[in-house]
């Protein structure tokens, strides 16, 4: 049973490539013609993470300083992708700590990801590993300045396979660097194929950044990757993911699963056509990253006249359905945390996700059209088709070895 999920899971990195090439196909009738690294720097806002922070009865001084520091790094105009939820164990029933205040890392609710991320005592060594490190400073500051993808390379700890592997992908994103090209053919309104310049100077450019598995200042990013998808955990072998937009993790490509083929599929995944509604159709997990996302190089390169809200899979519910769908998601852990003694100028946050806007979700529903909602409907029977088809191929030929 469990060879049978490990398939399982194998042939699930095969689909999502597959399906997101799909999604834009079938989602031409309204293509943006934008790249969807480009299309998802401008406007695929990353998911929050959800920071527990468990106190008994009070903080003490060092501890509530500290909190009003974060409290402020966190709030609605804040540059990280973090909400925090503080809890005071002495008034509800919760599991303990080694000591207090305590902390719990837990993945955006969107993900469906469960399980903490990563925990530690709420000191300021510990906030400031957990809000940025080297390599995700350095990885924003490169898509922010406009690289198609950014590959996180994780060591497996195997000095003659980590080599093997680095030279190989170091190899082939020099050569898609030099090769690849953004389209310059895209899609009118109705599906007619038109000639795109906007792009057609733009310098497709990947880039690599190695983590070790063992560096403490990356131990919770390395956490994050690893948590990313339910399996990872468990290969001792070099990990690669594609990181583009604001900082989206594609996939991760494991030992053998890193090839020549797997990586230039990836590549150009992302400089093709952005169908502009499917960021939550997409494969992937956000990652936690502080940065300013508002002035990427080249300036908006998505022009607002000429394409229509990101609004995602709500786009398809009817309007009633659809109001009482974005109140259940602004009261998503909604319920407010125990009152703190906290300074007047900064109060107790409530823990909400940052919900779409009411306007662009009712604009964007009068934009789309039977057929449109025909073909995603298609597309999710045709992956679902493949899938199963993959995973029972997969289970005969391990049989007849």
């Amino acid at each position: 049973m469990k060879q049978k999920f490990k398939l399982f899971l194998y042939s699930r990195r095969v689909i999502f490539p597959v399906l997101l090439y799909f999604v834009i196909i079938v989602g031409k009738s309204f293509a943006c013609n934008v790249p969807v690294f480009r299309y998802a720097l401008e406007r695929w806002p990353a998911d929050f993470f959800v920071l527990q922070i468990y106190y008994d009865q009070s903080f003490d001084a060092d501890s509530e300083k500290l909190l009003n520091q974060l409290l402020k790094r966190t709030q609605d105009d804040s540059l990280i992708n973090l909400t925090l939820k503080i809890l005071n164990v002495s008034d509800s029933a919760t599991k303990s700590f080694p000591q207090y205040p305590w902390m719990e890392l837990y993945f955006p609710e969107t993900t469906g990801i469960r399980g903490v991320i990563w925990s530690g005592p709420f000191t300021e060594d510990n906030i400031r590993r957990l809000i940025t490190s080297p390599a995700r400073s350095a990885l924003a500051e490169r898509l922010t300045a406009g690289e198609a993808a950014v590959w996180l390379f994780l060591e497996s700890g195997d000095n003659e396979k980590d080599r093997a592997a680095e030279a190989l992908l170091v190899e082939y994103l020099k050569k898609l660097s030099n090769e690849l090209k953004i389209p310059e053919t895209g899609f009118d309104i109705n599906g007619n194929l038109i000639r795109v310049e906007d792009f057609h100077d733009y310098d497709v450019h990947f880039s690599m950044i190695r983590l070790s598995r063992e560096n403490p200042q990356e131990e919770i990013f390395v956490s994050m990757l690893l948590g990313s998808e339910e399996d990872l955990v468990y290969y001792n072998e070099p990990i690669a993911f594609p990181v583009f937009g604001r900082g989206r993790a594609l996939y991760g490509l494991i030992g053998a699963g890193l090839n020549g083929k797997t990586i230039s599929h990836a590549c150009q995944s992302v400089i093709g056509w952005c169908s502009c509604e499917v960021k939550a159709l997409n494969p992937g997990v956000d990652l936690l990253l502080e940065n300013d996302w508002s002035n990427p190089a080249g300036g908006k390169m998505v022009k607002n006249e000429e394409l229509p809200p990101l609004t995602g899979v709500s786009a398809f519910i009817e309007n009633d359905t659809l109001k009482e769908k974005t109140k259940s998601e602004q009261n998503i852990g909604e319920q407010k945390p125990d009152t703190l003694l906290l300074s007047d100028s900064v109060r107790t946050p409530e823990i909400t996700s940052t919900p779409p806007d009411d306007n662009s979700l009712e604009s964007g529903n009068k934009k789309i059209t039977r057929p449109l909602i025909r073909n995603i409907i298609l597309v999710f029977v045709f992956g679902l088709i493949f899938m199963t088809g993959l995973t029972l191929f997969l289970l005969q030929k391990r049989r007849k070895q």
